[in-house]
């Protein structure tokens, strides 16, 4: 559904264990190791940027670092709106980020 398959619904009986773990879980793993132990994507980091706990700006837990994952999805279910809502937050926070207790920062 969110790669663009429109019979997302009617290819639900096609589902397989490799495909849920290369499409579903492997991102899921990669993504969170990343900001776990880099604080950072391979694109936050071309951009100089990092995810950081918004309390303490350190690294993100685990815990976290899957919340934020799995908040993705409830940002962009209405419209995207909560990633649009971090153009309105005084801190640039999207609701996944308010969701995790994280922040995106500039790293120096």
């Amino acid at each position: 559904m969110f790669y663009g398959d429109s019979d997302w619904l009617a290819n639900q009986s096609e589902w397989s264990f490799n495909g849920m773990v290369y499409n579903e879980l492997l991102p899921l793993f990669l993504v969170v190791m990343f900001w776990v132990h880099k604080a950072a994507t391979p694109g936050k980091m071309f951009l100089n940027a990092k995810v950081v706990d918004a309390k303490t700006g350190h690294n993100l837990s685990v815990g976290q670092s899957i919340i934020r994952y799995l908040g993705y999805i409830i940002s962009a279910i209405p419209f995207g709106l909560g990633f649009i809502w971090a153009l309105f937050d005084q801190q640039n926070r999207g609701w996944h980020d308010m969701l995790a207790g994280s922040i995106v920062i500039q790293n120096h």
